[in-house]
């Protein structure tokens, strides 16, 4: 018995289908979904292709899945874009509201103008003490402020580290020069 996340569990109520877990180890189970994967990652993602970034890459993976609509599968009499016709009619409609992915927390601003997210902590331009919004994303880290983005990372998965912005501590170093604290304009000897 599988125990899923409470995450999961909005995620498939929102679309609304049930959950239907098969042993990692037996291929079997899953050997068409596991063929297809492989098909279209040996034909469209080897080599690995070159990009100019995440939209230019969708892009050029739904021309592949345009053009994989004409395949036809072994000795079947239809294609897979004509399968897929006759697929959809047995569909739900898709919901009107769109699901939010991020997993949301709202952590609180350290003294060093960042906020831990998991295990590791990303800078903010926002003062010590405050309590952004953050969205943790598959590639990004996003910090939200009232109702604003004010940081986003790219998300680091290994443990333990500092993702600074400079950016975000140019304002505290123009107060404290503002302030007296410091006079940019002398050497340190």
């Amino acid at each position: 018995m599988r125990e899923e996340t409470i995450r999961f569990t909005a995620f498939r109520s929102h679309w609304g289908f049930e959950a239907s877990f098969c042993t990692p180890v037996h291929r079997n189970e899953k050997g068409g979904v596991e063929g297809e994967v492989g098909y279209f990652r040996r034909n469209n993602l080897v080599p690995v292709p070159e990009a100019s970034d995440w939209a230019d890459l969708n892009q050029q993976l739904l021309a592949a899945c345009r053009e994989d609509e004409q395949r036809m599968i072994g000795e079947r009499k239809q294609s897979v874009g004509q399968g897929m016709i006759i697929e959809r009619e047995y569909l739900m409609p898709l919901p009107e509201e769109k699901f939010e992915l991020a997993e949301i927390s709202y952590p609180v601003v350290d003294g060093k103008c960042c906020v831990r997210v998991r295990t590791n902590f990303y800078s903010t331009p926002l003062r010590a003490g405050s309590r952004p919004q953050v969205k943790i994303l598959p590639a990004y880290i996003e910090v939200w402020n009232e109702g604003r983005l004010v940081a986003r990372h790219e998300r680091c998965y290994l443990s333990g580290r500092q993702v600074l912005n400079l950016e975000h501590y140019l304002n505290v170093l123009e107060q404290a020069g503002s302030a007296g604290w410091f006079d940019p304009t002398q050497t340190v000897a």
